[in-house]
């Protein structure tokens, strides 16, 4: 494990320690003529202006862009997968409600319902690596939103078994592009040491699908304004600020955007030994995944009522919450400790496991107790997409890693 754990991080991990002043000449160097890096250090200036003065970031000068940055793109990040997670959810929600006895779904029918979605994401994560690196990243996440927005108030209008799989299938393909979407726009704006934490952010979403998939389609035209595709188009800061925050982010040396697809760096990414140690993390967790889409069935199934079932989910989102931000602060003050954190939330979810599994069935708090240890490891999601792009340069690896994880 310890093996593991230096081969993830190892040196490539960011320090906690602020880096809080650069020089516009320590990345200038990096940019040719046309504004394309063409090699991995891809930061460029194209589109921020004509200016070449020498620019020094002082500490309160970094702060308070950051703090901008903050105030405009950590909402938007969090909204953003808050509709995803409410959207992806709205199945069990509405089970309770007498969905399966609505389209006559079997037990069987039910479990399919919510694994396909996983395959439609899988399917499609490779297509939506492709696409962030040949499309703005920004306008591709809100075209993203708006669709999958639409096929959730489609699902609505499903009567069998069928159309709820299809639906389902074409929902996962639609969101694929979020995550991968939204690590690689943290990894623009953010250095290493504050990943963590901006990740932890945004993963902290029939009447229900209409309402649901109607307010994502909404909040998708919404993106089209409000998400920057790179630094170099932020409506939010002005030419110099533009500037100021391609280099605070210089040293991370993983670059900004590249629309060159370059076959090299995909096959760099596809051998890199960290992105197979990556994909097996994740695809234990997304085993684990699956106990959300039956979270309303299993906490009914303790002996709850119908609408107990609702608030007391509550209290898992709570538990999640506290995990998320442990984790994630942690590991942002803690030098090299993110696997050590994820460690953690994995064992917090297996003893969760074990107490629903073996305290007695009247003892129905004790074991809700053990329910909401159990969903710790989806705390460790946040510190995988940290992990990803704080240690991969190059933005066309960065995309194939980042769907090969997803």
């Amino acid at each position: 494990m310890q093996a593991v754990t230096h081969i993830l991080f190892g040196s490539a991990q960011a320090n906690s320690t602020d880096e809080s002043s650069y020089s516009m000449a320590e990345v200038k160097h990096t940019v040719p003529q046309n504004g394309v890096d063409n090699g991995n250090h891809e930061a460029s200036l194209k589109g921020i202006g004509e200016s070449t003065m020498v620019v020094t970031l002082s500490t309160e000068e970094n702060r308070r862009l950051l703090r901008r940055i903050d105030l405009y793109l950590v909402p938007v990040f969090l909204f953003s997968y808050i509709f995803q997670v409410l959207d992806k959810s709205a199945l069990s929600y509405s089970t309770i409600m007498g969905l399966r006895t609505d389209l006559k779904l079997s037990g069987g029918d039910y479990s399919w319902a919510s694994s396909i979605y996983y395959f439609g994401y899988l399917g499609f994560s490779y297509p939506a690596s492709y696409l962030i690196v040949r499309y703005p990243v920004g306008k591709l996440i809100a075209g993203s939103c708006m669709v999958w927005g639409a096929i959730v108030m489609t699902t609505a209008g499903c009567f069998n078994a069928g159309g709820l799989l299809a639906a389902r299938f074409f929902l996962g393909a639609a969101e694929s592009t979020i995550a991968p979407g939204l690590a690689v726009v943290v990894s623009m704006w953010y250095k290493k040491s504050e990943q963590p934490l901006r990740h932890a952010a945004w993963f902290m979403g029939n009447i229900l699908f209409i309402l649901f998939g109607g307010v994502t389609f909404v909040w998708g035209l919404c993106l089209i304004y409000l998400m920057p595709d790179q630094p170099s188009t932020a409506r939010f800061l002005n030419t110099e600020d533009r500037q100021k925050a391609v280099i605070r982010v210089s040293d991370n040396m993983t670059g900004i955007k590249n629309e060159e697809f370059k076959m090299s760096q995909v096959i760099e990414g596809l051998l890199d030994v960290k992105t197979l140690l990556l994909f097996l993390i994740m695809a234990s967790m997304s085993l684990a995944n699956g106990l959300a889409s039956f979270q309303s069935i299993v906490i009914k199934g303790f002996g709850f009522s119908t609408v107990h079932t609702y608030l007391i989910q509550m209290i898992c989102t709570a538990f999640q919450a506290i995990f998320v931000l442990i984790g994630s602060v942690g590991s942002t003050y803690i030098k090299n400790s993110r696997t050590y954190f994820m460690m953690l939330n994995f064992l917090f979810g297996i003893a969760g496991a074990v107490m629903v599994n073996e305290i007695d069935a009247e003892r129905l708090w004790a074991r809700f107790f053990g329910y909401c240890l159990c969903i710790a490891f989806s705390a460790n999601f946040p510190l995988i997409f940290a992990l990803s792009t704080g240690n991969v340069a190059g933005f066309t690896k960065k995309a194939t890693v980042n769907a090969v994880r997803a």
